[in-house]
C-alpha cells in the first residue's frame, strides 16, 4: 500500500503495485510539470562567455587580416597588369 501525501494531508492511497496507477495518482496530486531551460553551472557559463568574447575579438582581427590580404592581392594584380 502507498499513501500519497500533499501539503501534510493524505491526498490518495494506492493498493497494489500498478505503475500506471501510481503515475496517474502522482500526476493528479503534483499537477502539470512545466519544462524549463537547463542552466549550466556557473563555471561553465563563465567559460562560455569568455569563449564568446574571444571569438568576437578573433573575428574582428580575422576581418582585418582578410582585408589586408585582399588589399595586397589587389596591389599585386595592379602591378602585374601595369607590367603587361
Amino acid at each position: 500500500m502507498m499513501i500519497i501525501v500533499a501539503e501534510g494531508k493524505v491526498a490518495d492511497i494506492l493498493e497494489g503495485a500498478d505503475p500506471s496507477s501510481l503515475a496517474n495518482k502522482v500526476a493528479r496530486v503534483a499537477g502539470p510539470v512545466k519544462p524549463r531551460e537547463p542552466t549550466p553551472p556557473p563555471a561553465v557559463a563563465a567559460s562560455l562567455e569568455n569563449v564568446q568574447q574571444l571569438a568576437k575579438e578573433n573575428g574582428s582581427s580575422q576581418e582585418q587580416e582578410q582585408s589586408q590580404v585582399k588589399k595586397g592581392i589587389d596591389d599585386a594584380l595592379k602591378r602585374r597588369l601595369q607590367q603587361l
